[in-house]
């Protein structure tokens, strides 16, 4: 079935050359994977097992020879397992929960039935066929990759140096939950087309009602396209690193006035000091040698005085070095005005020590003259000016030619999800969640923390993430405060002394922890990746609610968990109360058949739950129960 699902068009944008595929001829026997069914295979180890099924362009067997292999379906098993460094054993799974070598056999021989091993869970209103679309979608896009197929550089007659170029057409597409994202890479009637021919396949054949209002095709540098929660859009490389204003630019220059006045004082501190203290080593040497007729020590200090006296050599040399004014001022003094330079003189003294002043006098030159530290200082700037000049010309070539993706976080739709859920009043300013009182404090903050984590993590990579920061920084934790404030009938100041703002608190043995990321986390958090693109809102559109029972205890619903010191949870969706279609479709969903069901977990996984790290994905949907 397919629910409101949302197509988007963008046309002209550019190719990535594909990786080069390197073939395998390893033995399936030969392989050690069949050898050691117990061993955790490695991302490289799989790598290697499925390019061993490669032969004559085309892979062979991959679900008998790879899939199913006991190394490969146990290393499947682990990778599932939600957030738990220890590592599953083929004895475990197969005791605990299903044969592992009774289901490599039945894949193996073709005996595996999908609908009889399954669970399905199926809507509650209207029913229909999964990924009709999608199968409409990916055959227009195999056929034209068929018409328009690629064209290698050895294709061409030998010798050929043309400027030709060949761009074959191209369509892309990427589905997350509801949402559907198609691309070319044609022209504009290349886009119509595909469009006329989508919409065609709905009206018709899926008997889908069309908007021909909203059904256009987007311009992906002057519009907006929403996709994964996020607005993405092609920009100039200025765009995403503008330019420094004026304002930022004078700022700049003062910072650095700044800079150089506090260097000055503190090297005239350091002057000031130095002369003080050489003074008192003078005074005490003085009086020492004038009672004693002599100054003894122990310990030989002639090394540590002349590195001493070096660094403070150097440090004056470079200083002098550096002003036009000073050198100008000496070279003045020791070349202008000598008797030695009259030829007179010159005549009457003797040979050796008229050049020893022509040699003092090319020293003074060569190194105190200021013209030539003044054509240096000039070189320098001249340098730093046409450096500056080649990187405008550079961005200004590039803002022309080339095009990159912005990517946004939907900061009104963020705003309007705080508010609709009760983190901030309609003034905008945080306020306490009455429903989450009946909750332990450990579990309301973890609530919290799940959220403005995910939130985190998911909006990492967008243009605005520093706007998001602040929501998370300060409506999510002083909405958690004031929450915790009335739960205890205290004032804010008093429950900020004692959980902090980095909201700390005390497990069960007495050990204060932060789940929560404190101010100076939220702060120093920078652009990244996009790695784990899980929904964000899970925990937003739902409550569990602790159940009181009698029943037996039942096995934990996390995968792969056998413990059974569990506590049954009913979940609540409140997707349908909150009004979450104007949210980001698909990204706060949760299947409506999961509403009211019953879910055993234990207190490792109810906390990874609500810390975010844990979604009912990663659960075993066959465990769930029907309590009344």
């Amino acid at each position: 079935m397919l629910r409101r699902t949302t197509l988007y068009f963008t046309s002209k944008i550019t190719l990535f050359s594909l990786p080069k595929l390197h073939l395998s001829t390893l033995s399936p026997s030969s392989s050690p994977f069949y050898q050691n069914p117990t061993k955790i295979l490695s991302q490289s180890d799989i790598k290697n097992l499925v390019l061993s099924q490669y032969h004559h362009g085309k892979f062979h067997n991959l679900l008998q020879n790879v899939v199913a292999l006991p190394s490969f379906l146990l290393t499947a098993c682990h990778n599932l397992k939600p957030n738990d460094k220890n590592t599953l054993t083929l004895d475990f799974v197969s005791t605990h929960f299903f044969s592992l070598q009774e289901l490599s056999y039945h894949l193996s021989t073709n005996q595996f039935d999908v609908k009889v091993c399954g669970f399905t869970i199926p809507p509650s209103s209207v029913k229909g066929k999964p990924l009709v679309f999608d199968k409409e979608i990916q055959e227009l896009r195999l056929k034209t990759s068929r018409e328009n197929p690629r064209v290698d550089a050895n294709d061409f007659a030998e010798g050929y140096q043309g400027n030709a170029f060949y761009k074959p057409l191209k369509i892309y597409a990427v589905r997350c939950l509801d949402e559907i994202l198609v691309i070319t890479s044609g022209t504009k009637m290349m886009t119509l087309d595909l469009k006329s021919r989508l919409v065609q396949i709905l009206e018709r054949d899926m008997e889908f009602g069309i908007d021909k209002v909203k059904t256009v095709i987007h311009s992906a540098t002057s519009e907006k396209i929403e996709f994964l929660g996020m607005e993405l859009q092609a920009v100039k490389p200025s765009v995403l690193h503008p330019p420094m204003s004026q304002k930022a630019i004078r700022a700049r220059k003062k910072y650095l006035r700044q800079k150089e006045v506090r260097a000055l004082e503190l090297r005239n501190a350091k002057e000031s000091n130095r002369k003080k203290l050489g003074m008192k080593i003078f005074s005490h040497v003085f009086k020492k040698m004038k009672r004693a007729n002599g100054f003894k020590t122990d310990f030989q200090i002639e090394s540590e005085v002349n590195q001493i006296f070096d660094s403070w050599a150097e440090e004056v040399m470079q200083d002098f070095l550096e002003s036009v004014d000073d050198r100008w001022e000496w070279h003045r003094m020791l070349s202008s005005g000598d008797f030695l330079s009259l030829k007179r003189i010159r005549d009457q003294l003797p040979r050796e020590l008229v050049d020893a002043y022509d040699n003092f006098q090319e020293q003074v030159d060569r190194y105190i003259n200021p013209i030539k530290a003044k054509r240096m200082l000039e070189e320098q700037a001249k340098i730093a000016e046409e450096e500056e000049e080649r990187k405008y010309s550079d961005q200004t070539v590039a803002d022309l030619t080339k095009l990159c993706i912005k990517v946004e976080a939907p900061l009104e739709i963020v705003k309007k999800a705080v508010k609709l859920i009760g983190f901030t009043n309609h003034m905008g300013r945080p306020r306490p969640i009455s429903l989450l009182m009946v909750l332990e404090d450990a579990d309301i903050i973890k609530w919290y923390a799940g959220i403005g984590r995910r939130w985190l993590d998911f909006f990492c990579c967008c243009h605005n993430f520093r706007k998001l920061k602040i929501i998370v920084s300060y409506h999510l934790r002083f909405s958690c405060i004031l929450t915790l404030a009335e739960k205890h009938e205290s004032s804010k100041k008093e429950a900020i002394r004692h959980y902090t703002k980095d909201l700390k608190v005390s497990n069960v043995d007495g050990v204060e922890k932060m789940y929560f990321p404190t101010e100076r986390e939220v702060k120093m958090m920078g652009d990244n990746v996009l790695i784990d693109p899980n929904p964000v809102d899970g925990s937003l559109g739902m409550t569990l609610i602790r159940l009181a029972s009698d029943e037996p205890s039942y096995c934990c619903a996390a995968h792969f968990c056998d413990r059974r010191d569990t506590i049954v949870y009913r979940i609540r969706l409140l997707q349908n109360v909150l009004n979450l279609d104007p949210w980001v479709p698909g990204m706060g969903a949760i299947h409506e058949n999961l509403n009211k069901r019953c879910i055993p977990l234990c207190s490792d996984h109810i906390s990874e739950l609500y810390l975010g790290r844990l979604t009912l994905q990663d659960t075993d949907f066959a465990s769930l129960l029907h309590v009344d």
